[in-house]
């Protein structure tokens, strides 16, 4: 099997070289490409797309507004030669993940011993931590926490 592609081609001219469309159809097609501007068009899309955007974030909130959207063109312009920085932003992308739920605070392993160890740095405010651990650390113990904590 071969597979033989078109030489790419926006969809009017697809519809205006293909030979089951009428003449009717394709002249008024013609009429109205010649009318598109394409700039405009895009400048309604993202108008479109932002009155969306706040109609998913109110959600019921309020009844919709039946005011037209107005779409100043010029401003728009303008926003087009920096919008390629911030990349494709539109009003209907996904949300950035906001967690809502509290992150429960886990108790720490020095927490019975902070006091102390506060007391021996307000005494020695030079004092290590691996000195901390060696003082931490019971005497006499095989495997000593100190050991553990200070990669040996």
């Amino acid at each position: 099997m071969i597979k033989r592609y078109h030489a790419p081609a926006p969809p009017i001219a697809r519809v205006l070289a293909h030979a089951a469309v009428g003449e009717d159809i394709k002249a008024g097609l013609r009429r109205l490409y010649a009318r598109a501007d394409p700039v405009l068009l895009l400048a309604e899309i993202r108008a479109a797309q932002a009155e969306l955007g706040q109609r998913v974030d109110r959600r019921g909130a309020e009844p919709p507004s039946q005011q037209p959207i107005v779409v100043d063109l010029d401003r728009f312009a303008a926003s087009l030669r920096t919008a390629w920085r911030e990349g494709e932003r539109r009003p209907t992308h996904r949300r950035p993940y906001r967690r809502r739920k509290p992150i429960p605070q886990r108790p720490l392993m020095l927490d019975g011993v902070r006091d102390q160890i506060q007391a021996w740095l307000d005494r020695e405010p030079t004092l290590s931590a691996v000195e901390i651990l060696r003082r931490l650390t019971p005497q006499g113990s095989g495997t000593s926490t100190c050991a553990r904590y200070s990669g040996r």
